[in-house]
């Protein structure tokens, strides 16, 4: 006969998701944002730009997924974005427009910087509610993030 323990399930509910929601938010506009600049950069940094842009994507993409799965072992529901129009199609960047790398690295520079002070907050909050398995998966991503802002002011000093 099979003997099964009971092991305590961890669910914070409420604010914790509220707090992980507002990061998720943040990480999925970085990624959207990144995933973009990677299609579209042109000019002489473009290797180096393209390599990077797809590096901030995939940090980013992985950091929402990470934030999305807390979300719901915690018992909350992850939410994405997107932007549609009055039809509900997905909206397309300005036809015609070719942004210079140096523009697309300080758009991807400053959505780094806004989920980064998100992440900061986030774990703050996070920690003050206890909640301190969701602060410390918010703080690895945050330093991941901290790493990307080195790399992308490299191009922008």
């Amino acid at each position: 006969m099979a003997m099964f323990t009971r092991v305590p399930v961890l669910v914070m509910g409420g604010t914790s998701t509220v707090i992980l929601g507002d990061a998720l938010y943040e990480a999925l506009v970085l990624a959207d944002a990144a995933r973009v600049a990677h299609w579209n950069v042109r000019g002489p940094e473009f290797v180096a730009l393209h390599g990077l842009f797809g590096d901030v994507y995939a940090v980013a993409a992985e950091a929402a997924d990470t934030i999305a799965e807390r979300i719901v072992a915690l018992g909350g529901a992850a939410k994405g974005i997107g932007e549609c129009d009055d039809d509900g199609m997905m909206k397309s960047p300005p036809a015609g427009e070719s942004p210079n790398g140096a523009k697309l690295s300080d758009q991807i520079a400053i959505k780094l910087a806004a989920l980064s002070r998100c992440l900061l907050k986030a774990f703050e909050k996070l920690t003050a509610e206890r909640d301190h398995g969701s602060a410390n998966i918010v703080i690895g991503i945050q330093n991941d993030i901290d790493k990307l802002i080195w790399k992308v002011q490299k191009f922008n000093p």
